[in-house]
């Protein structure tokens, strides 16, 4: 199973960032200048709001090397295959916020086009945290998705009717 949350198959729409070998030569502040200038500015609901606030204290806390191996992936011209994944016959579902968020409508657009068949999990806002910002509406969707798994090997409980018995004392 694959749940995708603010993802994209072509890097290629975060192109108006600094490059990577820019990146390379920015100190750390810049670094984090350049991430903060992803993230939504002025009025916002309070629980995005909040979400945001908290992603900003976890930026604080990585180290230059951490913050720019993220933004190099971010940044670096690469494609997903999802042909790849699709062959592999993987239940995917795609969590999306209507409302504003760091990856360009386009790229999400892309992303549902190549996953045809994955379902559609939309939720009204959310930011670019929705799992932060609207947690409980979010668990519900991951619970829907992962409910075909219960009771089969792929279950995450001891739920499944294959168990191995306990063995009996023996005295």
């Amino acid at each position: 199973s694959l749940i995708l949350n603010s993802s994209f198959v072509d890097s290629s729409a975060f192109s108006s960032l600094p490059s990577p070998t820019m990146l390379k030569l920015m100190p750390g502040f810049m670094l984090k200048r350049t991430v903060l200038g992803l993230l939504p500015q002025g009025d916002l609901e309070a629980n995005i709001a909040n979400s945001v606030d908290f992603m900003v204290e976890r930026l604080d806390s990585l180290s230059r090397d951490d913050l720019l191996s993220r933004l190099l992936l971010l940044v670096t011209a690469n494609y997903v295959e999802p042909q790849h994944i699709a062959s592999q016959s993987i239940k995917i579902m795609v969590l999306d916020v209507l409302d504003q968020c760091a990856v360009p409508l386009s790229a999400r657009e892309e992303l549902a086009k190549c996953y045809l068949g994955a379902k559609e999990a939309q939720l009204k806002d959310g930011g670019n945290f929705p799992f932060l910002s609207r947690s409980s509406e979010v668990n519900m969707f991951i619970e829907l998705h992962l409910r075909p798994f219960s009771g089969t090997r792929f279950s995450a409980r001891n739920d499944f009717t294959n168990e191995v018995p306990a063995k009996a004392e023996t005295a």
